[in-house]
């Protein structure tokens, strides 16, 4: 009986612990954007789907942030902004492997015809 209980009670946490580690974020360096666009794309090199929220952060605020499917071995535009910011971060977050999938923070014309900038995050 002891040992039932033990493991009822044990069990939650197992499983609590098992989807925070699942649970993968990469961070660009911070970024300065003042009139441009400054963009967080995410590539999955993966053979299945993977759906990520990228965040673009700036001195603990959100600035903007979506969630998108990206499919395999393609890469998709998650956020953007064109807002001046002084010291923002890409963040994304997803379940997997971060072998799997790479994350990079872009600074593109306004006009979005060339890309200046690209930083990966790890």
């Amino acid at each position: 009986m002891k040992k039932t209980v033990a493991f009822m009670l044990a069990l939650p946490l197992a499983l609590v612990l098992v989807g925070a580690a699942l649970a993968v974020e990469l961070w660009t360096p911070p970024l300065r954007n003042q009139g441009d666009v400054l963009g967080c794309e995410a590539l999955n090199i993966g053979s299945s789907a993977v759906q990520v929220t990228a965040e673009i952060i700036e001195n603990g605020s959100v600035v903007a942030s979506g969630t998108l499917v990206v499919a395999p071995l393609s890469s998709r535009l998650i956020t953007y902004t064109s807002s001046t910011v002084y010291g923002a971060t890409c963040k994304f977050t997803f379940n997997g492997s971060k072998k799997k999938v790479r994350g990079v923070a872009t600074i593109e014309d306004m006009g979005g015809s060339t890309t200046r900038l690209i930083v990966e995050a790890r």
